[in-house]
């Protein structure tokens, strides 16, 4: 006599009951162990962006001889202005107009009217 093995569950309630962890299986949960969060109102700080516009005509930027645009970056700007507080330089326009050669160290193929031209962008911008 050959036996077949039955894949049906057996049922007891003993494995009715049984526990995972912290849940249990086929009973709900109580209010102890279960409880919604309760929401509260948080004020909302209110940030200002300053959105500065771009050029609006690629035509209106100053370009050197290489076709390249004569206009720094936001990022740019604040890295002449970072250095000219740290040398104590008011004027950065005026100073570079006056110290070109020292200029050109900075940016080696530039003359002198493109790295005046590039200071003046961020004053144009109003970044410096």
């Amino acid at each position: 006599m050959i036996i077949k093995p039955s894949f049906e569950p057996m049922e007891s309630p003993d494995e009715e009951m049984r526990l995972i962890g912290s849940a249990s299986i086929a009973r709900p949960p109580t209010e102890e162990e279960f409880s919604l969060p309760v929401a509260h109102k948080v004020p909302v700080k209110q940030h200002v962006s300053k959105i500065v516009p771009g050029p609006r005509n690629n035509q209106d930027v100053p370009r050197d001889k290489q076709g390249r645009p004569l206009i720094l970056s936001p990022s740019h700007c604040q890295q002449v202005k970072n250095y000219a507080n740290q040398y104590g330089v008011t004027d950065v326009l005026s100073w570079v107009e006056r110290n070109c050669t020292f200029a050109k160290m900075f940016l080696p193929t530039a003359t002198c009217e493109d790295i005046n031209t590039l200071v003046a962008s961020c004053y144009k911008m109003k970044y410096l």
